[in-house]
């Protein structure tokens, strides 16, 4: 009961009570957001195209695409979606695979309304097989960002549950080093996810989908970003609270990934964490009776 509720305070730390409330409806309320595009689509041209998209009928699809020229990179909803965006955002993984053979790598980077590409959306669905389809086509797709400057990696963190995003999260950060960054920045949708303002965010994010090998790693390279908050107020420490799982001792979890070794990196290498805060934070946990978390707290003061 006690890891139900502490999941439930995490996730309304990271996304608002609004974001808790739509992770609760689950497959239902997907399947429902996807018929209300579809009911915009049909206003639009090329609704057989939203369709065949939306339910991962390639066979429809090859046939739209034969009878309407350009019909694979145009925009078919009102959202500014193409064929690719759409199939990406519900998740039918052999569709965007075949898909993304039959564009080049430019057509890849096409966004919707919102700057998103189609490996936004991918992230978004957890589908690690197609995201793995683009970036092997096109590498810089992960250091695209929306109109916010948020990158794929962002959207994984940000936007699933931690149990669904795990996977997506290592993955997109894999591939999203910064000395792979392309150095053409002159293109403003180029970012560095670790660098920009959404930064605080990002490892806040990271962390709570409990890829700690991922966060620490970052940490290392950007200590600073241990004393930055969301705009939820919500820091890296906070995240670590609400997991008692991070305070394993002893050889349970290799170095990389145990959140100990965050919590080392955050108590010992980064000197300016003010002790006081620190207090506040433990304070903080014993009152959401988190005592994992206490119990480590003392252990190390």
């Amino acid at each position: 009961m006690h890891s139900a509720m502490m999941d439930e305070s995490m996730m309304g730390m990271l996304g608002g009570e609004r974001f808790l409330e739509k992770m609760k409806q689950g497959e239902e309320q997907f399947k429902k957001l996807g018929g209300q595009q579809l009911d915009k689509a049909v206003t639009t041209k090329l609704p057989e195209l939203y369709r065949a998209a939306m339910e991962g009928n390639w066979k429809e699809a090859r046939c739209q695409f034969r009878s309407n020229q350009n019909a694979e990179t145009a925009k078919i909803s009102n959202l500014g979606m193409t064929a690719l965006h759409v199939a990406a955002s519900c998740g039918q993984s052999v569709f965007v695979q075949k898909l993304v053979g039959e564009l080049d790598e430019e057509q890849l980077e096409a966004g919707d309304q919102l700057g998103r590409t189609a490996l936004h959306h991918v992230a978004l669905a957890a589908d690690v097989d197609a995201a793995k389809a683009m970036v092997n086509k096109n590498p810089i797709l992960p250091y695209l960002g929306d109109v916010n400057k948020h990158t794929a990696l962002f959207y994984a963190a940000k936007w699933r549950k931690p149990s669904e995003s795990k996977k997506m999260v290592e993955y997109l950060y894999g591939v999203s080093r910064e000395e792979n960054l392309p150095r053409d920045l002159q293109r403003r949708d180029v970012c560095n996810a670790f660098t920009d303002d959404s930064a605080p965010d990002l490892i806040v994010a990271i962390t709570a989908s409990g890829s700690y090998d991922a966060a620490l790693r970052i940490l290392e390279r950007y200590p600073e970003l241990a004393l930055k908050k969301n705009d939820k107020g919500t820091s890296i420490l906070h995240v670590l609270a609400m997991k008692p799982k991070a305070f394993r001792r002893g050889n349970e979890l290799s170095p990389l990934r145990s959140g100990s070794m965050i919590w080392y990196q955050l108590t010992t290498r980064i000197q300016q964490i003010d002790a006081q805060q620190l207090h506040s934070l433990n304070i903080w946990a014993c009152s959401l009776k988190v005592w994992k978390f206490c119990v480590y707290f003392i252990s190390v003061y």
